[in-house]
């Protein structure tokens, strides 16, 4: 009798775990084909772990894509062929995420609906709840009001049930470069905080649309991106979330291989390794010279190599990074908003929308 791959050899009982992933953002960064093999790469470590973990199902809690109204050709049919190489061994469900969407706030066109017509792929495309072997899943599509949305699941229905939403929550790390997110909703009149408190009763709560892996409370988090995409996520430690549904226990597999983003003092470059990873280096430009560190670095050491001057210190550890201060970059953002908020306009929306454009002129 052969063993599968998703069996446990010693018992020969099958493991009901799901993997939990999110925010891949595929694409090649920069115009670089590089970057977007290191997307696939991830891709594929996906799913070997998932097979090696015993998992049935993956879940991706949104943004599969980068781009909202663009695939290059290249990107999409690799993309393609890594889910048909796995049909046969993993079963996806890709929750809409707003980079998918083509509208806003409208789930009937997306970029990831094609990829349904392969046999291991589901796209989530509406608020649902679903039973995976067992334990009953609820699904939230992107949508900016939560509060509103999550009136599908009445209170009573959540009680043991999975969330996974692709969502903004009131206090949460947006990156090492942004500061913790404002989110305040219409809902019921009155302008309320989109918070963890919103979502009682459901068992656990996995969210996606913030690339830092970070806890909100102890039983609802942002899964975090699998792989550091820009600088924005320096600090981030890349991971994927298996969730036993047998015991409702959660691990965590760490992506070791992709190449990080290191933001480094420039007094303290000699102290890092940055073989093999992007390098920022940050310090008072007018008083050292960025041709002789070049120079310093042989050719091929680094993926990338940039130099700003310092504007923002972070505190990283456990997972989650801190703001000690910072001078312009965001709090400029809520300055003008409040300067100019006589035009009627939505504070909190704004805020977000701006940071959102900012977040995508990075990315280019």
């Amino acid at each position: 009798m052969a063993v599968c791959r998703a069996c446990d050899a010693r018992n020969w009982i099958c493991l009901v775990k799901v993997l939990i992933t999110a925010d891949l953002h595929i694409h090649p960064h920069k115009n670089s084909t590089d970057r977007l093999y290191d997307g696939i790469k991830v891709l594929e470590w996906i799913n070997e772990t998932a097979i090696e973990n015993g998992c049935r199902y993956i879940i991706c809690v949104g943004d599969l894509f980068q781009d909202r109204q663009k695939i290059y050709v290249l990107t999409y049919q690799k993309v393609f062929e890594c889910f048909k190489k796995y049909s046969s061994m993993t079963s996806w469900k890709l929750l809409l995420g707003n980079h998918d969407l083509w509208f806003a706030e409208k789930w009937d066109i997306s970029s990831v609906y094609p990829l349904s017509a392969l046999p291991n792929v589901e796209v989530i495309s509406k608020p649902c709840s679903q039973e995976i072997d067992g334990q009953w899943f609820d699904w939230l599509p992107f949508v900016k009001n939560p509060l509103k949305a999550i009136e599908c699941f009445p209170p009573e229905k959540r009680v043991g049930h999975v969330l996974c939403a692709h969502i903004a929550v009131d206090g949460a790390v947006q990156g090492t470069c942004h500061h913790t997110s404002d989110v305040s909703v219409e809902f019921e009149g009155d302008m309320t905080k989109v918070t963890p408190d919103s979502f009682g009763g459901w068992k656990y709560v996995f969210l996606g649309h913030y690339h830092t892996a970070q806890f909100l409370d102890e039983r609802m988090q942002y899964v975090g991106s699998p792989y550091q995409i820009n600088f924005n996520e320096a600090g981030h430690t890349p991971r994927v979330v298996i969730l036993d549904t047998a015991t409702m226990t959660l691990d965590y597999k760490e992506n070791t291989f992709s190449p990080r983003h290191l933001i480094v003092d420039e007094s303290k470059l000699g102290e890092v390794d940055v073989v093999n990873n992007f390098v920022q280096v940050r310090g008072d430009l007018t008083k050292f010279d960025a041709f002789e560190i070049q120079r310093s670095i042989a050719d091929g050491q680094v993926r990338g190599l940039e130099f700003r001057a310092a504007s923002l210190k972070t505190e990283i550890g456990s997972g989650n990074v801190k703001e000690k201060f910072d001078l312009a970059e965001g709090r400029t953002l809520e300055r003008y908003v409040d300067a100019v908020g006589e035009s009627g306009l939505d504070r909190a929306n704004l805020i977000q929308l701006a940071l959102e454009i900012v977040d995508e002129s990075r990315q280019k």
